[in-house]
């Protein structure tokens, strides 16, 4: 582990000892330095005298990383967990041309909208006159409307999972996560929702934004909510039965080259009689944590620090080899002997930055 210390705000990272000329980005003040190795030296400490009744100096988080890279494609995979999915009420390809359909109308009826309403007129003189304020008030809802409907047109044109991994033959990414979570908001990320020219954006989930980011090592796949047909914006989506979701999600455990499971809320008193869904699959990712680590990543959500530390000090119940809640915990990995890497943030706040510097995968 080498460490760099910020020439701006002299904050001190931990980086892989190979990280050659890669940017590095403070987290402390987001200074970005395109060349590691022509950084200056960590400056010599300095001998101070500090009185008794001084404070001791506050904690400073040097931050971890989760280092994912992309597999190449398994000839031995089987693809089992195929054959026990739900037929899906409309086809990839039939959603898919309905999305691509969708989205040229909305901005030609946006397009046209605005062409009439900032038409020039003409006063009583016959001198022409341009539209007033009162005219942007009325333009600019028409495109919050039209990004709010292309929003739902991405979602149609988002294929499943079957047909996701048959056009990307890498080993898939495994997301596991509680199904009130599907919409967690993800402070920072924003979503350009408009042609070039008109800036209108609309505000990520937290899914998505890890989907994105989980991408680059291949395809993404989640099991959908129970009864659902359009799958959201974010991972791919399959459907299953209830009495095959676990034959499912264990043929997936095998396949996948990532197994990434995003800290929901654990229900341990259904366990008493029937184990809880999610509760189920946290096990099994416990005992793949203890067979082949390297796969396993647990993600910490952005949530308050009361509620993630709650959710946290719930799962330490199923990977006892969890720490205690430090605070601002982003993300785990396991080393190669099954003992867990823990990530924090130096940031105040678990949003698109903290994890940008947390969670990263070569391009």
């Amino acid at each position: 582990m080498a460490e760099w210390v910020c020439p701006g705000c002299g904050f001190r990272l931990g980086l892989p000892a190979n990280w050659g000329g890669k940017p590095v980005a403070c987290p402390g003040c987001d200074l970005v330095e395109g060349h590691f190795a022509a950084l200056p030296e960590p400056p010599r400490p300095v001998q101070e005298v500090v009185a008794v009744t001084d404070p001791a100096p506050p904690q400073t988080f040097i931050p971890e990383a989760v280092f994912l890279k992309s597999r190449d494609p398994d000839p031995a995979a089987t693809r089992a967990w195929e054959g026990w999915l739900m037929k899906p009420r409309l086809t990839d390809d039939l959603r898919h041309l309905a999305g691509c359909a969708l989205t040229p109308l909305i901005y030609g009826i946006a397009f046209t909208l605005t062409a009439i309403l900032r038409a020039p007129g003409e006063d009583e003189y016959g001198r022409r006159t341009d539209p007033g304020a009162c005219v942007w008030a009325v333009i600019v809802p028409v495109w919050f409307m039209a990004a709010w409907l292309n929003r739902f047109a991405r979602r149609l044109r988002r294929r499943g999972a079957v047909a996701t991994t048959r056009i990307d033959a890498r080993p898939p990414v495994l997301l596991l996560r509680a199904f009130a979570d599907d919409r967690l908001p993800l402070a920072g990320y924003e979503i350009e929702e408009s042609p070039s020219g008109i800036r209108v954006s609309t505000a990520g989930s937290f899914e998505e934004y890890l989907e994105g980011r989980l991408a680059k090592c291949g395809p993404v796949v989640a099991c959908g909510r129970p009864g659902g047909w359009l799958p959201p914006l974010g991972a791919a989506r399959f459907w299953v039965a209830h009495e095959h979701w676990q034959r499912v999600i264990a043929d997936l455990l095998r396949e996948a080259q990532y197994v990434v499971m995003i800290l929901g809320e654990l229900d341990f008193a259904a366990s008493e009689g029937r184990e809880d869904g999610l509760l189920w699959e946290a096990n099994r990712v416990a005992e793949l944590a203890r067979a082949t680590p390297g796969r396993v990543v647990l993600v910490v959500p952005p949530l308050p620090e009361q509620e993630a530390e709650r959710r946290w000090e719930s799962y330490r119940r199923v990977f006892p080899q969890l720490p205690a809640y430090r605070g601002r915990e982003t993300a785990v990995r396991f080393d190669r002997r099954g003992r867990p890497v823990v990530c924090r943030t130096a940031r105040g706040v678990r949003d698109k930055r903290a994890y940008d510097l947390t969670i990263r995968v070569p391009a």
